[in-house]
């Protein structure tokens, strides 16, 4: 099977070879693995893990929201943001969570507002957790 990720600020990887994927689907994850059936659906945020072939250990990627496409051995995710586990900034994430948590501590937000601040919060545990 062939991956690519990419956002729109880069293409993090282009055509590599994988044997298994593990997707953090909207609605959960999702397995891919040769001979998958076709499928279209949205990320949510979380872990996107693969082994490249001949591989043992998983990669990990930080995602946060977008697409996947499954046809034939192609993988395609087009995400708003991925980082490579080991170029995430954990200090950077930190501070996100904290504000992020502050604000919501704060009150006084809409419905929307929150929802926001909510997803701030998970993006930012997720790339504390990667």
């Amino acid at each position: 099977m062939l991956l690519s990720i990419v956002t729109p600020q880069k293409k993090l990887i282009v055509d590599q070879e994988v044997e298994e994927v593990l997707i953090p689907g909207y609605k959960g994850q999702l397995t891919v693995l040769a001979g998958h059936a076709p499928l279209i659906t949205t990320l949510g945020i979380g872990v996107l893990k693969f082994k490249e072939k001949g591989s043992s250990t998983f990669e990990k990627y930080a995602i946060s929201w977008g697409y996947c496409e499954i046809a034939g051995n192609v993988i395609k995710v087009l995400a708003e943001t991925a980082e490579r586990s080991d170029l995430v900034d954990k200090i950077r994430a930190k501070k996100a969570l904290e504000n992020s948590e502050k604000v919501l501590s704060d009150g006084n937000l809409s419905i929307e507002e929150t929802d926001k601040y909510i997803n701030k919060i998970k993006k930012a545990q997720m790339r504390l957790d990667v």
